[in-house]
């Protein structure tokens, strides 16, 4: 691991640049006089004395008085410790008072998400709360980032159906391959959640990847259909030329119609 990605994730833990180039400098090499730590450092001479008195703050750096004052630092196994012992605390605060914040009505419209981490994190969360069914069409390598969820919603007895591009994906029976040539520009999303909200975007390429969310019933409606009719479409192709044409029209009403 680079020098760079160390003092980044000190970085990460609360301290500023300077706090960290300083502080990740004395695991180096302690002990050592300011003057001597801005220059392995790289902190600026005229910002080192702050930073240190900033981390001896904090708690990260022990001086030693003397004709010259030496620094040392706070072992890192120790300030790790502590970081993690704060963390639990904090998180457990947040999780107890947490059913006491008064959650805001959420507003109507169609709220849009940009970039692909930030659209599955929050499919996956809209996917974590749903109480009936949840229809989906999107490519393997998507549904791949969704499949543990979609597993736990099928343990509290969650209807999954839907279609898929790729290669199937064993743990989601109700999964029907998608029949022709997907697209190659883009990856099609859409899914609908209990009938009250509808995801429907792209999530390639990556730098464009781009999704919208609603409860406005008449998109919910027409993304319903549109998977309806992928998840009819691809048994119905898995038949052709087995089955009378009365066959596909019951199947036909039997997805349409008695679908929950």
């Amino acid at each position: 691991m680079e020098k760079r990605e160390i003092i980044e994730a000190i970085e990460n833990l609360g301290l500023s640049s300077y706090e960290a180039k300083a502080y990740f400098a004395l695991l180096s090499e302690s002990p050592l006089t300011g003057y001597k730590l801005s220059k392995n450092s790289g902190v600026p001479r005229s910002r080192i004395y702050e930073t240190i008195e900033k981390l001896t703050a904090k708690g990260l750096v022990l001086t030693l008085e003397g004709v010259t004052t030496l620094l040392k630092p706070v072992s890192l196994e120790s300030f790790l410790k502590k970081k993690e012992k704060e963390s639990k605390q904090n998180i457990n605060f947040l999780k107890e008072i947490l059913p006491q914040i008064k959650k805001p009505v959420e507003a109507p419209g169609i709220w849009n998400i940009s970039g692909r981490d930030q659209i599955f994190e929050n499919i996956n969360h809209i996917i974590s709360k749903s109480k009936s069914h949840i229809y989906l069409v999107g490519y393997n390598s998507d549904i791949l980032l969704l499949e543990g969820t979609l597993s736990e919603a099928e343990k509290r007895e969650v209807s999954v159906f839907g279609v898929y591009s790729g290669e199937k994906i064993p743990t989601l029976e109700n999964l029907y391959p998608h029949q022709g040539e997907p697209s190659s520009s883009c990856r099609d999303i859409a899914i609908s959640i209990d009938s009250e909200k509808a995801i429907v975007g792209y999530t390639f390429p990556l730098d464009g990847a781009r999704i919208a969310i609603t409860k406005n019933p008449g998109i919910i409606h027409v993304a319903e259909d549109y998977i309806k009719h992928e998840i009819f479409l691809s048994r119905l192709f898995k038949t052709l030329d087995k089955v009378p044409s009365e066959e596909l029209n019951k199947l036909y009403h039997e997805i349409m119609g008695h679908m929950p």
